[in-house]
């Protein structure tokens, strides 16, 4: 059924921009609308639509090059507004992928930061998290407490996150710390090859089981070369 168009805003969509509404339309009606129910009750969210989202350049689809779809923020809007019509886990997922740690390596990565990372993430074969968030000062870098030292070829990143979607999965991490200066700094760090990054599991929350999300206490090694310079 058909929602009554009141204010003619049909009209006002391009050609591409309908496509990419439709498109994602037919993923959430075919492909996640008849599992989405028994996953939210279970706590857990459909892993294997993350690589279908990527197929269907559902990530940052607003950029361009690597992959990205180079949509506009019009088709950007309309493909959230698919995907949070299923389920709000499954709009927020696409959001921490692609407007977070997507977005942070594109605009800010260098050309081989962004070659390294990028096309894995847009394709949806990893899975990035954007751990900015702290229990103390929420998502205020200014009182942020993580430190970033500098040690010969790699920084040792020291602190402790909360609300991390995607923390505990993530094969990439973006994470934002101060350096030696006192400047606000993020890092591409490989998450599963940093033994001393701990995560876990938040308890099951009413209205949004998705991804696992708090960085525990950690201390990870990024090269030094794995900051983003951009920033």
């Amino acid at each position: 059924m058909t929602s009554l168009d009141y204010y003619a805003f049909e009209e006002l969509l391009t050609d591409e921009e309908r496509a990419a509404r439709d498109r994602t339309r037919r993923f959430v009606q075919e492909e996640v609308m008849h599992e989405i129910v028994a996953c939210h009750r279970a706590g857990k969210f459909p892993e294997h639509l993350t690589a279908r989202m990527g197929a269907l350049r559902l990530f940052a689809p607003y950029l361009k090059e690597h992959g990205c779809a180079g949509l506009s923020y019009t088709a950007y809007g309309l493909i959230m507004l698919e995907l949070e019509r299923a389920d709000s886990g499954l709009r927020s997922e696409a959001s921490v992928q692609g407007a977070l740690a997507i977005y942070a390596i594109h605009s800010f990565g260098t050309p081989e930061q962004q070659a390294r990372w990028l096309p894995g993430l847009v394709s949806g074969e990893h899975v990035g998290c954007f751990a900015l968030t702290e229990h103390g000062h929420g998502s205020d870098p200014g009182g942020m407490e993580t430190r970033a030292r500098r040690d010969g070829d790699h920084y040792v990143l020291n602190g402790s996150k909360a609300w991390i979607g995607n923390a505990s999965i993530a094969d990439v991490k973006v994470v934002w710390a101060k350096d030696d200066d006192g400047r606000n700094s993020a890092f591409a760090c490989r998450a599963r090859r940093n033994a001393g990054s701990r995560t876990a599991a938040f308890p099951r929350r009413i209205g949004c089981p998705r991804r696992p999300g708090c960085a525990r206490r950690c201390r990870v090694f990024p090269r030094r070369g794995w900051a983003l310079r951009g920033v």
